[in-house]
């Protein structure tokens, strides 16, 4: 009989941000535990920095440029198969749990249960309007350019939503099914706002130092470490996260240009870029 399989994606987790990876600051003992129990794949890279182009090139094997997917407000067209696909016809049941970033009327793609929708708008067109941070408080943080001003500790939708897909996919796997089952479980944290639980916010303990003080939550907390920093006055987090939004912008523009033909201008000579030029910015964890 095949295996059954539990694929989870966390969002805007960046390799860098794990224990196993060599970070002294973030605790995450359940990732950890993983790897040491598993495989680790060291040089895993998603295809673009950009949420939906890099899920699609996930689902289809092909280039984002090949399915015209280049900004976030790309859909992927339902005559393309994915390697859903695949599995149904091996004989898997295939069930999403959470988000997936689909835009469009195909929710699915390939995916024949879906137990829990997206929490971001799946329609096209959208536009995001500059909200004060105190126009909806339960959904702070959840605008990029307010997301540093409201890290701290207590509850977000982003949390709230990530109870419910682990809620319903415990669920699920406590069922019986006929089938094997692939089930994808799709997770919006760590992606902003910085704001983890108040009961790990409020453990006074050096930031520096959290890796043996705290325990995982069901959610994926590695934006604790943020949220501890801000209220320790710490300013060295905030820093990186301006200076990794700064790196962003730059990568967003390398990509609307030939990174190569780039390189060779500032070089003054046809030589390839010793490195990729955004490798570091696209590495994903791929346990």
């Amino acid at each position: 009989m095949s295996k059954e399989i539990l694929f989870i994606i966390s969002d805007q987790h960046a390799y860098k941000v794990q224990g196993n990876a060599g970070n002294t600051l973030v605790g995450n003992p359940n990732l950890d535990r993983l790897a040491a129990a598993g495989t680790v794949m060291r040089n895993s890279y998603a295809a673009c920095p950009l949420c939906v182009p890099s899920r699609l090139s996930m689902l289809t094997g092909q280039f984002p440029s090949r399915l015209k997917a280049l900004t976030n407000d790309a859909s992927l067209d339902s005559e393309i198969p994915t390697f859903v696909h695949s599995l149904n016809a091996g004989g898997y049941e295939t069930t999403l749990c959470g988000r997936m970033h689909f835009v469009g009327p195909d929710q699915r793609h390939g995916f024949i249960k879906r137990l829990v929708g997206d929490i971001t708008p799946t329609t096209y067109g959208r536009r995001q309007k500059k909200i004060d941070t105190e126009a909806l408080p339960w959904n702070r943080g959840r605008i990029e350019h307010l997301a540093i001003r409201c890290m701290g500790g207590g509850d977000s939708t982003v949390l709230a939503f990530d109870r419910d897909v682990t809620d319903a996919a415990v669920a699920y796997l406590g069922e019986d099914h006929q089938a094997p089952q692939f089930l994808c479980v799709g997770l919006y944290a760590p992606h902003f706002p910085y704001i983890a639980p108040k009961e790990l916010f409020d453990v006074e303990a050096d930031p520096w130092e959290t890796q043996n003080r705290f325990t995982e939550s069901p959610e994926i907390v590695s934006m604790l470490s943020h949220a501890v920093a801000a209220k320790m006055k710490d300013p060295r987090l905030v820093l990186a996260e301006l200076e990794a939004r700064r790196a962003n912008m730059e990568i967003l523009s390398q990509c609307r240009q030939d990174p190569k033909e780039e390189w060779q201008a500032a070089a003054g000579a046809a030589q390839d870029p010793p490195v990729p030029m955004v490798a570091s910015k696209i590495r994903v964890s791929f346990l």
